[in-house]
């Protein structure tokens, strides 16, 4: 790790460090106190579909996962020990003083589902700035349908802040029914963009696919473990 960076972002001063510190000191309680349940409840094994997937990957990542039951965020977080993964919350989560307080504490981006604003997107995008970790469900939510192995599309989301941000995209895979998370390969963005052909609205349906196509994948690599 090159000096001044931690949690893989780089720090520029002594005092916005101890602040990025006091900030997340709640999220790392929260994040340490819940691990003993989480251990001994969510008993979730970890595969790796390659040597290079156990990277601990380190400066801004966007992590994208399928989305089939509520305890997802523990599973990914608990998997992904290493980082601080910021999750997005709806804001439905955001009602009460209360959870609004928690959910702000432990640093969690408020996004309204059916409309993603302009300040969401800002929010993910400084979050990647400061070389952060930010996990989207591209499924849009809990899939809740009949069959929930089957993969929903993706919204474009997930694409649209990749590409805007250049951060690397790490697909994980939760398949509930064999409690097992799988974690694929880093997908680079800027090697996808290097082509210099792949521009606005095709672009993002292009990595959209791509997404889609990797977490498919991983899919396959679970249901045959």
């Amino acid at each position: 790790m090159n000096k001044g960076e931690t949690d893989g972002f780089v720090i520029k001063s002594k005092g916005k460090n101890k602040r990025k510190r006091i900030s997340f000191f709640f999220y790392d309680f929260v994040k340490i106190t819940g691990f003993l349940p989480a251990f001994i409840f969510i008993r979730y094994k970890k595969l790796f579909v390659s040597k290079e997937a156990e990277a601990h990957h380190r400066g801004p990542l966007l992590v994208i996962s399928n989305h089939s039951t509520y305890i997802d965020p523990v599973i990914i977080m608990k998997a992904l020990f290493y980082r601080r993964v910021i999750f997005m919350a709806t804001k439905d989560l955001f009602r009460t003083k209360l959870s609004a307080w928690f959910f702000r504490h432990v640093h969690c981006i408020e996004v309204d589902k059916g409309n993603v604003g302009v300040g969401t997107v800002k929010d993910v995008l400084e979050r990647l700035k400061e070389g952060r970790a930010v996990m989207i469900f591209p499924e849009g939510g809990v899939n809740e349908s009949s069959d929930d192995s089957n993969l929903q599309a993706f919204k474009d989301g997930a694409s649209l802040m990749a590409l805007k941000s250049g951060a690397s995209v790490l697909p994980v895979y939760i398949n509930k029914e064999k409690k097992v998370v799988v974690i694929g390969e880093k997908i680079d963005v800027m090697s996808f963009l290097s082509d210099g052909k792949k521009s606005g609205l095709r672009a993002i349906r292009d990595f959209s696919e791509l997404l889609y196509a990797k977490e498919s994948e991983l899919k396959s690599y679970s249901e045959n473990y």
